[in-house]
């Protein structure tokens, strides 16, 4: 555990490591350190709770919030992690990168007032 982190913080660790876990047993809708995690090209471990499953995508591993699933998870993440990189980066930049989500906003309120 590293405590508080600044925003270079949070980045300087991000770069130090292969993958982030995102082990929550809360069905958090929208974990900001996944979108981090992403945005700095890391692949993601995460439970199946929430909407970490949707941020994950194809860029991570989703396992049950147990002993067992995050052992197995922790497993496969140490042997593809570095494979899934791109994939991370990708994703952030597809469908979470604020470019792209203002665009997807204003497309909405276009619909919706038309």
């Amino acid at each position: 555990y590293l405590g508080p982190l600044s925003s270079d913080g949070v980045r300087a660790e991000l770069g130090r490591s292969a993958a982030v876990i995102a082990a929550s047993t809360w069905h958090d809708v929208l974990p900001t350190s996944i979108l981090e995690a992403l945005a700095g090209g890391r692949p993601v471990l995460a439970t199946d709770l929430g909407g970490m499953p949707y941020l994950v995508g194809d860029a991570g591993w989703i396992v049950p919030p147990t002993v067992d699933g995050l052992a197995e998870g922790l497993a496969r993440a140490s042997l593809e992690a570095k494979g899934l990189a791109d994939a991370a980066r990708r994703r952030y930049v597809e469908h979470f990168h604020p470019d792209r989500l203002t665009a997807r906003l204003i497309q909405i309120y276009d619909e919706v007032l038309s």
